[in-house]
């Protein structure tokens, strides 16, 4: 009986302690259709809360584990591969991009720069999330970016050679 008790109490508790589930937030937005945004914000950020039709691009994502003793993160030869991707999610040298960071220095922000450029797309510009929240207050909801044609590029053994440092790493020097 005293341990029936205990299981009932102990049920109670643990239900009463349940949290309801966290909601996607989404704030809308009204960017021209020639402009991509491009959240570069922690997945876990972009999933709290985004603009609507923007993308969530990070890193992490876009490198490839270089299996051996030390098994570390390279950037992705392929450029082709990479460069399919980012046309699936909208991204062309036709578009601009603003890229959606937390704060100025953040290098992740710096990283999708670096490499859009080198890409042949415009120089991304960097904005802050908070500085689009607040700016893009109330506007209708925004589509998501339709699907690109893959598009080439001439340099691409440069960027690859550059892509430890300046995407992998992200070393402000030299990286411009």
């Amino acid at each position: 009986m005293k341990l029936k008790l205990i299981f009932s109490l102990l049920a109670v508790f643990v239900s009463a302690c349940q949290s309801a589930p966290t909601r996607l937030r989404e704030q809308s937005v009204n960017v021209d259709q020639n402009t991509v945004l491009v959240d570069t914000r922690s997945a876990l950020e972009y999933s709290s809360f985004h603009f609507s039709g923007s993308v969530h691009l990070h890193t992490s994502d876009y490198l490839l584990l270089k299996p051996g003793l030390n098994e570390k993160r390279i950037f992705d030869p392929d450029l082709t591969q990479t460069i399919e991707r980012l046309a699936r999610r909208g991204l062309h040298p036709q578009k601009k991009v603003i890229l959606i960071s937390d704060d100025k220095d953040q290098a992740e922000a710096k990283k999708w720069q670096w490499l859009l450029q080198k890409l042949g797309l415009e120089k991304p510009v960097i904005s802050f999330f908070s500085d689009q929240k607040s700016r893009l207050a109330g506007r209708p909801p925004r589509a998501q970016p339709e699907r690109m044609p893959v598009w080439t590029v001439e340099e691409a053994g440069a960027i690859v050679s550059q892509a430890e440092k300046c995407f992998v790493l992200w070393q402000e020097s030299g990286c411009q």
